[in-house]
């Protein structure tokens, strides 16, 4: 949830957390979290918009903006574990193959 804040403060903090996380036994699956966001459920995408999105002067997302944060923060992060380690590159090829 914390990468779908709009806050870029949240953002770099979870990055941080799930970077430090990396170095514990927790690395298979938080990489499996973090593919799994990239693709979102239809509970998110169908989920209540914010108030502020309802607005129809609006453009319509056809989900809610949080969901497309929130995979665009997956991806930076998916981004800056790949590059820090080769290690980390190749289990995330192999998530992405189960």
């Amino acid at each position: 949830m914390l990468l779908r804040s709009l806050h870029l403060e949240v953002q770099y903090e979870a990055s941080e957390l799930i970077k430090d996380l990396m170095r514990y036994d927790v690395q298979l699956a938080v990489l499996k979290g973090l593919v799994a966001l990239l693709k979102p459920s239809k509970e998110d995408i169908q989920a209540d918009k914010p108030e502020i999105l309802s607005d129809p002067t609006m453009p319509d997302f056809g989900a809610p903006l949080s969901v497309y944060v929130q995979q665009a923060a997956a991806c930076k992060v998916i981004r800056i574990l790949a590059q820090q380690s080769p290690e980390v590159a190749e289990s995330l090829v192999q998530v992405c193959e189960i």
